[in-house]
């Protein structure tokens, strides 16, 4: 069985009111509840998909958006479908690209931060040997 390394998991990705307003400008406030709803379990449930998705599947989809699936279905016509979708429904799968590049640019940051916490780590044990080194190697005035 090959060893794999765990990722730590993205628990918060960076969110531009901007962005969030001029891609949503279209839908109604039910519409944009379940589409927050669906982009935040992209973070919670779907990062570990590459790239991060959802299963499409109406019944997990009207849970996470707390809407009866008749409502769902109505509220997901207007998310996946028609040239100002927010969603893409594809495979299987629901995706949405914003959400999916925030969450590899907060990996990207993970990695970055682990690896200099490593690189002091390893200085300061360096630092720390050496130390030690130096003061084992005196001579002592003890007879």
């Amino acid at each position: 069985m090959k060893d794999t390394i765990r990722k730590p998991k993205v628990l918060t990705i960076n969110r531009t009111p901007a962005d969030f307003v001029s891609d949503t400008q279209h839908l109604t406030t039910l519409e944009i509840g379940a589409y927050q709803m669906i982009c935040d379990a992209l973070v919670i449930r779907g990062q570990d998909s590459s790239p991060p998705s959802l299963p499409d599947d109406d019944a997990m989809l009207s849970n996470i958006t707390r809407l009866s699936r008749a409502k769902w279905r109505r509220v997901r016509t207007r998310l996946v479908t028609g040239n100002m979708a927010v969603l893409i429904a594809s495979n299987g799968r629901i995706y949405q690209v914003r959400t999916a590049i925030e969450i590899e640019k907060a990996r990207v940051r993970i990695d970055r931060s682990s690896a200099a916490g490593q690189a002091s780590g390893e200085a300061r044990r360096i630092k720390a040997d050496m130390k030690e080194r130096i003061a084992n190697d005196r001579s002592s005035d003890v007879q």
